[in-house]
Parts: structure tokens; C-alpha cells; sequence
């Protein structure tokens, strides 16, 4: 996709919605039929959607119901929909009923490969579950908020402009974003322990397991399971992160010592490279390196082959790459894979 095309598009957008008084807006707007006239409507005239583009009160069959109508449906002009809209009342903020909703929509629609819930202000953007290939993802890969939005996010939105949209790079997007989710869930997951009564997952007793025979147990039984499971929570958790985190600064003198935070966002700064088809790095080179003023992620821990930098202060966090300086809430997938473009080329342009 051409970088100048988004920039172009990126700026039309910009421009748009800041001549746009979304706050009377807003304010104006009580109902589901005033939240479509006065916001839904005049964002998609933004992405430069048609009436040929969108049909609205799409009739759509779900189980055990025929003929429903779903509020909109972008078609891009051709017979079949791609991406189903679900309005709700500004007034009202969308809740996890609106989103089994558009669900039951998505779901028995084949031909839709994206589904927008939207109460005029918010907009989550969800892909279908690649794992059950039918129903959404329960969590949206991309929320932009009308009255609060960053430059990333207007990045995100250009993709659904009408000049730009392709459904396969949205879907790959969007499928990064959520593999780097799921393994968060599925990293909780494999080290949260069962409440007292309950019974131990498989992936617990694997677990149990690998730490009985590193302890030099030979036969693994029921009684050294039970005895293992309750050793393992936060309590021995953070003491053994905190070995960790000594034994890597073990070698300084400086005094500095590396953060959970700092190692979090190393480990979605790497895996976001190894996602990226661009960047051919191996990812054995990649490094970090902690200052007293930043955390830096590096290529053969050369200070000249910088990828990016995460700097912690007491009030706010910063994501560095090159002379740009971001803001960001917190060290999660989420946030971080909003300048995914930005470090993956400031990983090709350091190994270069």
C-alpha cells in the first residue's frame, strides 16, 4: 500500500473531522435516528462511502429468525456485504448484548469479514474468530473514539476509507493485534493456579510437572502435585521475577536495574518484528539495553542500530523511535502495536 496515499488520506481525514463540531454533535443527538443522521452517517461521508457503498436496514437471516435488519451494511457496490454496522443511541454506551448482536449477524452472514459496533461516539471494529472461523473475536481489534483520538488512530481509520480498504490487510492487522492478546491470556492462563476446591487444568499439572524434574524429582505423582500447586502465586512469582531481573543486571555497576514493565514491552516490541513479513532481522540479534534514562531495543546491542526506546517516569510513558516521542497510557499489546509501522521501520532502517 502506498505510504504517501495514507499520508494524503490520513490528512483528509484529519482536516474533516477537526472542521467537523463533533462536540454539538454530540450534544444535539438523543436518539438511535438522530445518532446515525448527526454522527454515523457523516463519518462514513468522511471515509468517502457512497450510497452505492452502504445499504442500510440490511435484511439478514440469524438462527431461528428470518428477514432481521441489521442497521448498516458496506458493500463496496457489490451484492453481498463485507463489513456489518450495528448502531446504538449515543446516549447509551455499548454494551456486551449490542455486541452479541451484531455476533448473531456476522455469524450467519458469510460473506462479512468485519463488524463495526458504534453508539456515534465510540467505534469497535472486530474480525471474525480465525479459530472458529464463524463468530467474532470478543474483543475489538481497533476503538476509535469520535472526540478522543490519537494520530495512530486516524492511521488505523484511513484503512477503511473507501480509496484504501482491503479487507486482507485489515484481517492481517487485526490478527496481530490479537495473537500478541491472546498470548497475554495464554501466558495468565498457564501461570494462574486453580482456587482452593478446584481442579487443575492440564495445562497446570504440565507446568507442575517441568518444575518437579528442574527440582530433580524422578517420579512424578498426585502427592507432589498437590504439594507444587499452591507454591505458585504472585507471592513466588514476583520473588522469582525479581531474581530474574538482579541476575540481567548482575554485570552493572550502575545501579540501574530493569523494570517487569521495561522487559514486557521488549517482549511485544520483539514479537511484533517477528510478525512483520518486512523485517528478515534474526531475532536472536535483538536486544535490550537499560540506562538511567531509558530502556533501548537494539540489534547486536549496538548503540548505533536502535530500534526504538521505552522511557518510565514517575507520571507518564513515552515510546521513542527516532526523533519521535509518543505518549503512551500504559506497556500493553494493545497500545504498543499502535506504532507497529513506526518500529518495524525503524528495525529495517537500523539494520540497513
Amino acid at each position: 500500500m502506498d505510504t504517501k496515499i495514507i499520508t494524503q488520506v490520513v490528512r483528509e481525514i484529519k482536516r474533516s473531522l477537526q472542521n467537523w463540531d463533533t462536540q454539538k454533535a454530540i450534544k444535539i443527538t438523543n436518539d438511535e435516528t438522530q445518532t446515525r443522521i448527526n454522527l454515523i452517517n457523516p463519518l462514513f461521508e468522511i471515509l468517502g462511502y457512497e450510497r452505492y457503498d452502504v445499504i442500510h436496514e440490511f435484511l439478514a437471516d440469524i438462527k431461528g429468525s428470518r428477514g432481521r435488519k441489521v442497521d448498516m451494511a458496506i458493500t463496496l457496490g457489490k451484492k453481498n456485504p463485507i463489513i456489518l454496522v450495528e448502531c446504538k443511541k449515543a446516549t447509551k454506551p455499548l454494551t456486551l448484548h449490542n455486541l452479541r448482536q451484531l455476533n448473531d449477524y456476522c455469524t450467519y452472514t458469510q460473506s462479512v469479514k468485519v463488524g463495526i459496533l458504534t453508539n456515534g461516539v465510540t467505534y469497535e471494529f472486530y474480525t471474525k474468530d480465525s479459530l472458529n472461523g464463524t463468530g467474532l473475536n470478543v474483543k475489538p481489534f481497533f476503538t476509535f473514539v469520535l472526540d478522543d483520538y490519537t494520530g495512530t488512530d486516524l492511521e488505523m481509520l484511513a484503512l477503511f476509507h473507501r480509496r484504501l480498504i482491503d479487507i486482507k490487510i485489515i484481517e492481517e492487522k487485526a490478527n496481530e493485534v490479537y495473537f500478541l492478546d491472546k498470548f497475554d491470556d495464554a501466558l495468565y492462563t498457564t501461570l494462574k493456579m486453580p482456587t482452593k476446591g478446584a481442579k487443575p487444568t492440564e495445562g497446570n499439572k504440565k507446568l507442575m510437572e517441568i518444575i518437579f524434574r528442574n527440582m530433580g524429582g524422578k517420579r512424578f505423582s498426585e502427592n507432589a502435585l498437590n504439594e507444587l500447586l499452591p507454591l505458585v502465586n504472585s507471592i513466588s512469582l514476583r520473588g522469582v521475577l525479581d531474581r530474574i531481573i538482579k541476575e540481567e543486571n548482575v554485570n552493572s555497576n550502575s545501579g540501574i536495574i530493569t523494570t517487569s514493565e521495561e522487559i514486557k514491552a521488549y517482549d511485544i516490541i520483539k514479537t511484533i518484528l517477528s510478525l512483520s513479513q518486512k523485517v528478515k532481522i534474526d531475532l536472536d540479534r535483538i536486544d535490550y539495553r537499560d540506562y538511567k534514562d531509558s530502556f533501548k531495543v537494539l540489534i547486536d546491542d549496538n548503540q548505533r542500530k536502535s530500534i526504538c526506546s521505552i522511557d518510565i517516569t514517575k507520571t507518564k510513558k513515552y515510546l521513542c523511535v527516532g526523533n519521535d516521542r509518543f505518549e503512551i497510557e500504559n506497556i500493553s499489546v494493545v497500545e504498543l502495536t499502535k506504532y507497529k509501522k513506526q518500529i518495524v521501520e525503524a528495525a529495517i532502517k537500523a539494520e540497513a
